[in-house]
């Protein structure tokens, strides 16, 4: 298996914070995948990595739910 490239780990990492924000949940794999992603922390801008944190601030505030399938 190889590594997907950083475009289109950007482009999903945009697409799941947009979900998330506007569904006010998230599934539990996504919110692996955003952990992964931020504390992997390769190929992510600053204001990249603010746009995970703010998915992870609403977790915490209880605005956004963590959906286990």
């Amino acid at each position: 298996m190889g590594q997907p490239s950083p475009g289109k780990t950007l482009a999903t990492m945009r697409s799941l914070v947009e979900s998330c924000l506007e569904s006010h949940s998230i599934t539990h794999q996504d919110y692996l995948t955003l952990s992964c992603m931020m504390l992997s922390g390769k190929g992510l801008s600053m204001e990249e990595y603010q746009e995970i944190n703010v998915v992870f601030d609403r977790i915490q505030l209880g605005r956004v739910r963590v959906i286990y399938r």
